[in-house]
């Protein structure tokens, strides 16, 4: 049990980190992936 209790904290915040992560990947995400889209249109246009 005492691994459990001690494991649980790390986990939740492991999970925070990650959750934060993603966000700030998402953010940047989606503008580079419409630039490449515009890159690859512009070159088949």
């Amino acid at each position: 049990m005492k691994r459990h209790i001690t494991t649980c904290p790390f986990s939740r915040s492991s999970l925070r980190r990650l959750g934060e992560w993603r966000k700030s990947v998402g953010i940047r995400t989606p503008s580079d992936n419409n630039r490449l889209g515009a890159m690859q249109e512009h070159q088949a246009r």
